[in-house]
């Protein structure tokens, strides 16, 4: 009887440990956590051309309009199943206005970098693939593909 138990409880541990897709600290839902700073968003490849556009970031997106410098930048924060992405826009280093936009976001159960972000009822899955320090997110977005960028 002792031996049966024994053998139930490696077989246990074992599926155990088998089921766990990735180490804790390795997973993407444990990579994606916190505060990151957006570098590039990206639609493409619409059907109607005119939703694509390729919003990129920092020092790199300032543009002299008129004598005054317009520049973007953004944050994207995952915590806790809310995901938060803020865009700024700045004249000459003031905000003008920011928009900012309140979701959620999941990882699949089956797929370790599938990562879903719903913001407004519309959900998106995608890959999410990390290159310390940054990360980036490819997902099709009704008609469109959608490319996110960010780093920490």
């Amino acid at each position: 009887m002792r031996h049966l138990n024994y053998h139930s409880l490696i077989i246990i541990l074992l599926c155990l440990t088998l089921g766990t897709g990735c180490d804790t600290d390795a997973c993407p839902s444990s990579k994606i956590l916190g505060l990151w700073n957006l570098q590039s968003l990206i639609i493409s490849d619409c059907i109607n051309i005119e939703e694509n556009f390729d919003l990129s970031f920092g020092n790199i997106s300032c543009v002299d309009i008129n004598g005054i410098n317009h520049c973007t930048d953004g944050t994207a924060e995952f915590k806790n199943g809310i995901f938060t992405r803020t865009i700024n826009y700045l004249k000459d280093g003031v905000l003008d206005f920011s928009d900012v936009e309140i979701g959620t976001y999941s990882f699949s159960d089956s797929v370790d970098n599938l990562l879903t972000i719903c913001i407004e009822d519309i959900c998106n899955t995608g890959s999410v693939s990390f290159t310390d320090p940054s990360f980036s997110w490819m997902a099709t977005q009704e008609e469109c593909n959608v490319l996110m960028i960010a780093g920490k």
